[in-house]
């Protein structure tokens, strides 16, 4: 039980504390499978690329937030 724990703590607690916890394993994605399409036009494919280096920076916290509004944090 978590006392005044919120969904997050709870639910890792309880994923931590399953039976089957020790026999999972945690799998990386290391292949971009849009990059794998080969019948697309050639400027498609280098937009696609584009944007597949733009997520990966994106996910490596390499590319600053934007703001939507003067009273929010970057996103």
């Amino acid at each position: 039980m978590i006392t005044h724990g919120g969904r997050k703590s709870i639910v890792t607690a309880t994923i931590h504390r399953a039976t089957f916890w020790n026999e999972c394993s945690i799998l990386h994605l290391c292949i971009n499978m849009r990059l794998q399409r080969t019948n697309e036009h050639n400027e498609t494919m280098a937009n696609v690329e584009e944007f597949a280096r733009w997520i990966l920076q994106v996910g490596d916290g390499q590319v600053q937030g934007i703001a939507i509004s003067d009273d929010v944090e970057p996103n």
